[in-house]
């Protein structure tokens, strides 16, 4: 009987091994690490220049001066470029611990 079910098991299967990556796997997670990169990289680019020709004169008009306005644009442009990988830390962590 033990015969039988032995029989009945399949040799190992020809193919890639688990565990294993191939050269189009890389590619592909490489792709999608410089894209995410390129568009978060872009929205700070744009933030940062909007900082300095906008939102110190409009979003900032009762400071009564457009340097200070430009700072407190500038104060805020920091703060988001503080506050992304901070988060990336904490919500990396919970999603990895209960996510996945």
């Amino acid at each position: 009987m033990a015969n039988q079910l032995s029989e009945a098991v399949p040799e190992a299967s020809v193919g890639r091994q688990r565990g294993t990556t191939t050269t189009k796997d890389l590619r592909r997670v490489v792709a999608a690490a410089m894209v995410g990169s390129v568009a978060e990289w872009y929205e700070f680019f744009l933030y940062g220049t909007a900082s300095a020709l906008v939102f110190g004169t409009h979003f900032f008009k009762k400071t009564g001066n457009p340097v200070d306005g430009l700072i407190a644009a500038f104060a805020l442009y920091a703060v988001g470029f503080a506050a992304r990988p901070i988060g990336g830390i904490v919500f990396g962590y919970y999603g990895d611990k209960f996510g996945r």
